[in-house]
Order: structure tokens, then C-alpha cells, then sequence
């Protein structure tokens, strides 16, 4: 629901872009310091490996800056799933 010329930081965007029947559900502007944890839940929610993947699940790939989720993968070791991974996300 996003035109070329729509800033997703901008309020007015959602009510730009609103389709006919539409109903919003769910908005975050990513405008604190941090994750806002009274809607995201960023624990994995599983906390085992669900389909051979290689990455461990980390609570700390998440950074908000200037109103944007950045979510990190790394190469970085970390324990998960009783096993030593080589990968990181989120």
C-alpha cells in the first residue's frame, strides 16, 4: 500500500494510501529508542531448530534508528538448539 512518493515514516501515508474497505491492523513508526516489546515479541517463539537452518535466533539483531527496524544477520557464533551455530538473526 506504499506509492513511490510515500514516506513510511509519515503519519499522513497510512491515510494517503487507505484502500475502500480497508482496516488498518497493526502500525509501528519505529519512533523510540528501541524495539516497542508491548507490540513485538522478539524471542524466538519455537526456541528449537524447526528445518535444518544454520543461523541462532538472537534477541540483539534488532536496532531502531531514525524511525526503521534494522534486523541483522551476522557471521557470529551463538549458542542455540543445542548446538553452536555460525549465523545470526533475527
Amino acid at each position: 500500500m506504499r506509492g513511490p512518493e510515500c514516506d513510511l515514516r509519515a503519519e499522513k501515508c497510512s491515510r494517503e494510501t487507505a484502500k475502500p474497505g480497508w482496516k488498518l491492523t497493526f502500525q509501528d513508526e519505529f519512533d523510540g529508542p528501541a524495539l516497542d516489546l508491548k507490540k513485538w515479541n522478539p524471542n524466538d517463539p519455537w526456541g528449537r531448530e524447526r528445518n535444518q537452518e544454520l543461523q541462532a535466533y538472537v534477541t540483539n539483531a534488532f536496532e531502531v534508528k531514525d524511525g526503521v527496524l534494522h534486523i541483522r544477520a551476522e557471521k557470529r557464533e551463538a549458542f542455540y538448539s543445542g548446538k553452536q551455530r555460525a549465523l545470526t538473526s533475527a
